[in-house]
C-alpha cells in the first residue's frame, strides 16, 4: 500500500491526459531511469487504468521493459534514453475524462540510482493545453527499498504548465550508451597501448644494464677459473662430451679482452680444438642412438651406473623368456603391439628386459640359458629398480654354466 499523501487536494481535477516528467534521477552518473508501476487515486479509490494507453515520446526501452510495464505489476519501465535527452515523459491517456487527485510510483527492483527524484506532473483534456498539477522540487523522499511504494502527490491545478525549449533532436536509438562504450573502448585501448610502452621501456633499461654490467667486469682483471665437471645427469648420457669437457681454463691473456672469457663445453670445445672456433658454434643436434663404439658397456651387475633413459649395451644371462603378448600401444592406445619380456641374471642381480613388434618373435626360447649383449638398449626406472627395453641387436656369447 502506498504511504501517507504529501498534501491534501484542494479539488478534484478532472483529466483524460497526464504527462508525468522525470527531470533527475538519485545519481548523475546514471544513462537511464527506471519506474516499475503507477498508481491513481481519487478520493481515497484507487482508479483503474482499463482503457488506458501509455506513451514514452523520444525514449526507448529494452525488450519487456517496455512502456505499457507501468499499467501492471510485476515488471518495471526503462528508459535508455534518458540522459540524451535530459529527461524521460510518460504520456498516460484514459479513454475518456476521468477525475484524480493522487498519484503515486514504485520504484523498481534493482538499481537504485536509477530512481526519479525529481517530477513533474502535467494534465490536459484534449493533449494540447497542458495545466501543471504537482513538481516535487530535488529533494522528494523516493525510498531507497527495492519494490516500495512513494508518498502520494496530491495533485490541484496551478496554473498553465510551464514551455521551455524544445527538447533536442534525439539521435539514434541508445545513442548514449553506443557513445559511452566506444569510450570505454578507447580507454581500454590507451592503457594497452601504455602498458605495452611501458613494458618496452623496462626491457631497454634491463638491456642498458647489463651491458654497463658487462663492461664493468670487462674492465676488471681475470683470473684463472676452475671449471666443476657437469654431474651424469647434465650429461644425459652423452658420455663422450663427458670426456670432452676441459678440466682447466687456460693461463690469463697478458692484455685485457674486451669481453670476459667464458669456458667452453661440447661441440664449442671440439670446434676450438680443430682450430674452427671463430665463428659462433652451431648447437649440435643430439642424435638418438650413438654408434656402438662409443656406447658404453655394461655388466647388469653395474647397471646401477647407468642413467634412466641412456641407451647402453648390458651383459647378463637370460633366466626367463615370456610369451608374445599384444598390449595397447603408449602412443595410440587404440592399436596393440606385440611385446615379450625376459628377465636377465648377472651373479645377485636381476631385471626384466622388454622387447617390441618384430624383435619380440624374432627372439625368444632360444636365448634361454645364453649369456647375450643386449646392443643399444634403454633404461627404465619402474618401482625403484632398473628395467631395459629395446635394442638395436642382440649378441649371444655363450650357454651360461
Amino acid at each position: 500500500a502506498a504511504a501517507a499523501a504529501v498534501g491534501a487536494p484542494t479539488a478534484l481535477v478532472r483529466v483524460q491526459s497526464l504527462r508525468l516528467t522525470v527531470l533527475a534521477t538519485r545519481s548523475s552518473a546514471v544513462l537511464c531511469t527506471q519506474i516499475s508501476q503507477l498508481c491513481l487515486r481519487c478520493q481515497g479509490s484507487v482508479v483503474s487504468f482499463d482503457g488506458f494507453v501509455a506513451a514514452n515520446p523520444l525514449g526507448q526501452s529494452p525488450s519487456g521493459e517496455g512502456i505499457e510495464k507501468l499499467l501492471v505489476g510485476g515488471g518495471k519501465w526503462l528508459d535508455i534514453n534518458f540522459s540524451t535527452n535530459q529527461k524521460s515523459v510518460i504520456l498516460l491517456t484514459a479513454p475518456h475524462e476521468v477525475s484524480v487527485d493522487d498519484i503515486a510510483f514504485c520504484t523498481a527492483n534493482d538499481g537504485a540510482a536509477r530512481d526519479p527524484v525529481n517530477l513533474r506532473v502535467e494534465g490536459s483534456c484534449d493533449g494540447k493545453d497542458w495545466v501543471l498539477l504537482h513538481e516535487t522540487g530535488e529533494c522528494f523522499p523516493t525510498p531507497l527499498g527495492r519494490r516500495c511504494w512513494s508518498p502520494w502527490l496530491s495533485l490541484c491545478a496551478q496554473g498553465r504548465a510551464p514551455v521551455g525549449p524544445p527538447p533536442p533532436p534525439s539521435a539514434a536509438p541508445g545513442a548514449e550508451v553506443l557513445k559511452m562504450e566506444a569510450r570505454r573502448g578507447r580507454h581500454a585501448f590507451a592503457r594497452r597501448s601504455f602498458l605495452k610502452r611501458k613494458r618496452s621501456f623496462s626491457n631497454k633499461a634491463a638491456i642498458a644494464s647489463a651491458a654497463a654490467a658487462a663492461s664493468d667486469s670487462a674492465a676488471a682483471p681475470l683470473t684463472p677459473v676452475t671449471p666443476k665437471r657437469p654431474s651424469r645427469r647434465q650429461c644425459s648420457g652423452a658420455v663422450s662430451r663427458c670426456s670432452a669437457l676441459p678440466l682447466s681454463m687456460p693461463s690469463p691473456p697478458l692484455s685485457t679482452p674486451s669481453r670476459p672469457e667464458l669456458p667452453v663445453h661440447g661441440a664449442a670445445a671440439r670446434l676450438e680444438a680443430e682450430g674452427g672456433g671463430g665463428s659462433k658454434p652451431r648447437p649440435a643436434k643430439r642424435k638418438r642412438r650413438e654408434p656402438t663404439g662409443k656406447r658404453k658397456h655394461f655388466r647388469l651387475a653395474a647397471l646401477s651406473n647407468a642413467l634412466v633413459g641412456q641407451a647402453v649395451d648390458v651383459e647378463a644371462v637370460v633366466t626367463s623368456v615370456g610369451e608374445v603378448l599384444r598390449k595397447p600401444s603408449m602412443r595410440n592406445p587404440q592399436a596393440l603391439v606385440k611385446m615379450r619380456r625376459f628377465e636377465m641374471r648377472d651373479g645377485d642381480t636381476s631385471c626384466f628386459w622388454v622387447l617390441l613388434g618384430r624383435r619380440a618373435e624374432r627372439f625368444g626360447a632360444q636365448l634361454l640359458g645364453r649369456r647375450v649383449v643386449a646392443r643399444s638398449a634403454t633404461v627404465h626406472a619402474f618401482k625403484s629398480a632398473l628395467h631395459l627395453s629395446g635394442c638395436v641387436r642382440v649378441d649371444v656369447r655363450a650357454r651360461a654354466a
